[in-house]
C-alpha cells in the first residue's frame, strides 16, 4: 500500500481538484467479509466529508476468499475498481464537499492507475 500510495501522490502532485479537499483516505477493508457480521460490513459505503481536515474518507472493501487466489495483476484490478468505486460515491452524498472536482480527480485517478506498474508497487517475497 506504501508503494501505490507514493506512486499515486507523485504522479498527482501538481494537480489540483478544488480547495475544499486536500486529502482523500481511502479506507480499504480486505478480509473474509461473512466472518466478521454486520458491524464490518455495513462500513462498505461509509463515505464522509470532513471539512475541518479538508478531507474526503470512503471505504472500500474486496472479500479475501474471493480474491486470494488470484495472480496479482487480477488482484490490483480489483482494489482499483474498490477504490474508484469508492471516489465515485463522493457523488451520492448528501453533504458533498462545495469545491472539489470529484469527476476530475476521479478521472486522473483511473488515468494513473490504467498505467501503473503492478510490479512497482506489489510487495516482494525473498
Amino acid at each position: 500500500m506504501v508503494r501505490l500510495e507514493d506512486y499515486v501522490d507523485n504522479a498527482i502532485a501538481d494537480a489540483s481538484f478544488g480547495e475544499s479537499i486536500e486529502m482523500f483516505v481511502f479506507g480499504f477493508e480486505i478480509a473474509e467479509l461473512e466472518g466478521w457480521g454486520n458491524f464490518f460490513t455495513a462500513m462498505s459505503n461509509y463515505t464522509s466529508y470532513r471539512p475541518k481536515m479538508k478531507a474526503l474518507v470512503s471505504v472500500g472493501q474486496l472479500n479475501w476468499p474471493d480474491v486470494k487466489d488470484f495472480d496479482e495483476q487480477a488482484q490490483f484490478n480489483c482494489f482499483v475498481d474498490a477504490l474508484l468505486a469508492a471516489v465515485e460515491r463522493v457523488h451520492q452524498m448528501k453533504r458533498k464537499p462545495r469545491n472539489f472536482d470529484v469527476d476530475q480527480f476521479l478521472g486522473r485517478l483511473r488515468s494513473i492507475l490504467a498505467i501503473c506498474p503492478v510490479s512497482e508497487i506489489t510487495a516482494r517475497t525473498v
